[in-house]
């Protein structure tokens, strides 16, 4: 099996992700990377947009079907043209570790987080934080920081 060449693949992808960010997303890339992801990891689900100037740290919420585990997906993506070529900093896996925590303290931790948060988009978070019921054990893949980025250096951020 001939090894996959990134010379090649990484322009496919770029070009792929401008052609969807034309067709659907007013040419935002960072936007076509959110769909391609979550079309490719889970295929064809309900999920919305929060990506916004108060987004309160997440970009997407996908919405599963009745049964599955976890039962709904939180977003947070880093994306760059230049894929590959820096690592994501450290302050990414820490603010994403703050929406983390506020979903899985619940209480007056959740409410200061949804302050923060477009009044539009509250309901959302509502509603996600509903599904969770609690189980945090069984929904550890219910958070999902995406990049274009190298991993980090520290492996205690991954």
């Amino acid at each position: 099996m001939e090894e996959i060449r990134n010379d090649l693949l990484l322009p496919e992808f770029t070009q792929g992700l401008k052609e969807r960010a034309d067709r659907h997303f007013k040419g935002h890339l960072h936007q076509a990377f959110i769909a391609w992801y979550i079309e490719a990891e889970f295929g064809q689900v309900k999920w919305e947009f929060t990506d916004g100037p108060r987004d309160g740290g997440i970009d997407a919420v996908i919405w599963r079907k009745p049964g599955d585990k976890p039962p709904v997906i939180i977003l947070q993506s880093k994306f760059s043209e230049r894929i590959g070529e820096r690592t994501l900093p450290k302050s990414d896996y820490n603010d994403f570790q703050r929406v983390v925590s506020a979903f899985q303290r619940g209480g007056e931790a959740f409410d200061e987080f949804l302050e923060n948060a477009a009044p539009e988009i509250r309901k959302v978070y509502v509603r996600a934080l509903k599904l969770f019921d609690g189980n945090w054990l069984r929904d550890k893949k219910a958070f999902r920081l995406i990049t274009t980025s190298k991993g980090p250096l520290d492996s205690s951020l991954a």
